[in-house]
């Protein structure tokens, strides 16, 4: 089982690494690939990496270090999904918020005292599982573009931070590229869409940066073309 690291304040994806649409030209639809094979079935996969996640207002930002695991799958037609969020230890994340286990995570800055401390350990819970997305156009040339949530749900997240009780909900669509590594697939993720992601209190929208890693559990290589 891979860990999955993310930074600050958004989920998706939170950990997420979901719905995959290309930026350039070419209309053929990019596909997973197992051993170089057209993906029939649907593998499972996790995934490890490091995101910076962040909550931005009109007053302030913050920001949250998580570690855990996404487990999901890819399957045919270059669709995808994760379908629990586990944490590094493996138990698996509730998927009520503000109930049952939470990631325990670190808020390494905030600017937003009436929501979360800096240095203090904030609750964290994905939310509107399971996250589905789909690839999008092949390109002539890596990296492709991902585009968070095939589904009409977005991927979200639910963030507790017990010093004074702040709590907030976030969702929407993420960004990132993906690019075929050593048996691997990269996403590195960028700042969404301007109001792709939106937070319903203190924050006005969330960010999500960084990078993970896509791997089938069995042990076989995945890429993408």
């Amino acid at each position: 089982m891979k860990r999955f690291y993310a930074v600050g304040l958004a989920f998706a994806a939170v950990f997420a690494l979901s719905a995959v649409v290309v930026s350039a030209a070419a209309a053929e639809q990019a596909l997973w690939l197992e051993n170089g094979n057209e993906i029939t079935a649907k593998p499972a996969t996790d995934s490890e990496g490091l995101l910076v996640l962040t909550v931005d207002s009109f007053v302030g930002h913050v920001k949250i270090d998580c570690e855990g695991i996404l487990d999901g799958s890819v399957g045919p037609n270059g669709v995808d999904e994760v379908t629990a969020v586990l944490t590094s230890g493996g138990a698996l994340v509730s998927g009520t918020a503000l109930t049952g286990t939470s990631l325990d995570c670190t808020v390494t800055e905030s600017t937003i005292t009436s929501l979360c401390e800096t240095g203090e350990l904030a609750e964290v819970w994905g939310i509107k599982l399971p996250w589905v997305s789909q690839l999008g156009e092949l390109t002539a040339t890596e990296p492709y573009s991902d585009v968070l949530s095939l589904s009409t749900k977005p991927s979200g997240y639910t963030v507790f931070c017990p010093i004074k009780g702040g709590e907030e909900t976030c969702e929407g669509n993420p960004t990132s590229q993906v690019k075929n590594g050593v048996g691997d697939v990269t996403a590195t993720f960028a700042n969404q869409k301007p109001a792709e992601d939106k937070c319903a209190g203190f924050g006005t929208e969330g960010l999500v940066e960084g990078e993970g890693l896509i791997l089938l559990t069995s042990g076989a290589t995945l890429s993408v073309s």
